[in-house]
Parts: structure tokens; sequence; C-alpha cells
């Protein structure tokens, strides 16, 4: 059975300057090859609409899944809705689904939204709806060909709501994924790491299809 493939993009200018250490990327690749799924590349963009774009739609053609994290906040520098209607060749449209909930979420706290808010309520024309019970950015989904696009906040509180809550199930349900992977972790000591890829790669000959990494911390491969 074909694994399908993955790319994950993120995006956010807080990343590309190195201020802060994305961790939503890892934790969903780790996820993906758990249930089956080959990650192919990881990437990330800084806020402009011209990266995002060119990214969205080169991911599109070398994969079946494309997950992206971030740039669906309430300012002005939150532009992946935007690109991605770009990319789809799409009006962006106002969903009331999105503003009940953006409402329902601020009316729980106790809030109001403000103007801002709104932005958080446009999709690409022929997206759907994410729900996000854990903050103010739904989510959305979006099928281009052969390839599924899920759109999610870049907050890794809410990020990893919505993954696990929402996206991990709903590429369950639209993928015939195969059976996952299953992972090895063996550790040596005393051993060059020279040493260790020549007995490693004899059993990677004995067993096709297995992927093997060395990694060399201090004292252990």
């Amino acid at each position: 059975m074909v694994r399908p493939r993955a790319v994950i993009l993120l995006i956010g200018n807080e990343l590309v300057r190195g201020d802060v250490a994305d961790v939503n990327g890892p934790e969903a690749a780790r996820e993906f090859g758990r249930a089956g799924i080959q990650v192919v590349s990881m990437h990330t963009a800084g806020d402009r609409i011209e990266d995002i774009v060119l990214l969205l739609r080169q991911a599109g053609e070398r994969a079946e899944i494309v997950l992206v994290a971030g740039g669906l906040g309430p300012t002005e520098d939150d532009l992946t809705r935007v690109a991605a209607a770009r990319a789809f060749r799409r009006e962006l449209r106002h969903s009331p689904e999105a503003w009940e909930q953006i409402r329902g979420w601020f009316a729980r706290k106790g809030w109001s939204p403000v103007p801002g808010n709104e932005r958080q309520a446009l999709f690409p024309e022929g997206a759907e709806v994410v729900e996000n019970r854990s903050g103010t950015a739904p989510g959305f989904s979006y099928r281009d060909g052969e390839c599924r696009y899920y759109f999610l906040p870049g907050v890794p509180r809410e990020f990893r709501a919505v993954f696990s809550e929402e996206i991990m199930p709903r590429i369950r349900r639209e993928f015939d994924l195969p059976p996952p992977c299953e992972f090895l972790t063996l550790k040596s000591f005393g051993l060059s790491e020279a040493r260790v890829g020549t007995i490693l790669s004899e059993v990677a000959a004995a067993a096709p299809g297995t992927i093997i990494k060395t990694r060399f911390s201090f004292p252990e491969i």
C-alpha cells in the first residue's frame, strides 16, 4: 500500500527571524509518521504573501497532504488566508459559521470581539471551516485536485488541539492509511559512528524498506 506524502509549512516572521523556536512541525511530523504518512519536506516562510503562495503551490505538486500552521490571527500581518485564496485562485468569503464560533468563544470568556477578529471569519471560496475550540482562529481545509490542504493556527496550544481533535480524524477518514510505521531506537556505546554505520548497513540490506538514521550525542550513538 502506498503511503500518502505530506509537506508541512510553517508561517511567521518570528520563526524565520529565530525569535521563536517552532514546535508545531516536529509534533505533526511525529504524528504523521505514527499514522503511516510519509513527510517529504518541511518549510518555513515569513509573513510575505508571495512566499506563502509559492510554497503552497509547490507543496501541492509534491504531496497529497499539505499541513499549514500559522498566519490565521486577527492582525494585518496574518496573511495565510489571503495567500491561500491567491494560490487557489479563489475569492475570500465571509463564513457565518466561523463568525458564530468566534463570537461564541469570546462570549464564554465574557469578552467581545473587535473588528480585527472579523478577518478570522474569511476563507477561500470552497474551503471547509475547521473548528478551533481553544482560540479565536478557526482553521480550514481545501481540496485542490488530488491534494488536501489543512490550515491551522500557529499558537502551539491551539495547533495541538485542532490537529489532534479535528485534522487527524479528518485525514483518517479521507485517506486509506496503511498500517502505522514501527520505530525502534538502539543506543550503542564504545563504537565509532563509522562502525555502527557498517553494522546497520547490513541490517538494511537484510530488511528491505527499513529506513535507518544514525545520530551522535556524546557519549552514545
